[in-house]
């Protein structure tokens, strides 16, 4: 038990920067981690020692954030199932980055995107989860997850191509 309580101290600004991928503000993000901490000492006997506990509570953190993000959402846009259907990610052109780009214009282009955007790029691109997951797990349309990472895309593209000059 004490080993899991000092890895949630010790790792707190890590689980922050983890909620906040999914969550909008600061004060979110806090609550966020407060409430999995919570969680993390309910369900200690669950964990099974396989793997590292910052693991264990890492996932803990991430559910916790997206159930959070679920709750706050205040609306939900609504598209035309027909259109939605017919999209196939075949169509989506390919975005080209040169080799030599730094990983910390790219991290920046990501941080520049709206909150929406920035949720599906980060799970799709970086954290690797199918559209269909990530539909059900923000609560969205397949077709909204599907089209908010192909702007996701343009706009990363867009602020690479007018700010790389400034990272050399």
């Amino acid at each position: 038990m004490s080993s899991i309580i000092e890895t949630c101290v010790k790792n707190k600004p890590v689980y922050l920067k983890v909620a906040r991928k999914y969550l909008e503000s600061l004060e979110d993000a806090e609550d966020c981690v407060q409430e999995a901490f919570i969680k993390v000492i309910k369900y200690k006997d669950t964990y099974n020692s396989q793997g590292s506990i910052d693991g264990w509570v890492k996932r803990i953190v991430r559910n916790t954030a997206i159930d959070t993000y679920r709750r706050n959402k205040s609306k939900k846009v609504l598209y035309n199932s027909e259109i939605t259907a017919s999209y196939d990610a075949a169509d989506e052109p390919e975005y080209h980055i040169d080799d030599d780009i730094s990983m910390v214009l790219v991290y920046d282009a990501l941080d520049s995107l709206s909150s929406s955007y920035k949720r599906v790029a980060r799970m799709y691109l970086i954290e690797k989860y199918k559209h269909s997951e990530i539909s059900e797990l923000l609560g969205i349309s397949l077709g909204t997850s599907k089209s908010n990472l192909n702007k996701a895309k343009k706009n990363i593209v867009k602020y690479i191509n007018e700010n790389k000059f400034r990272y050399e």
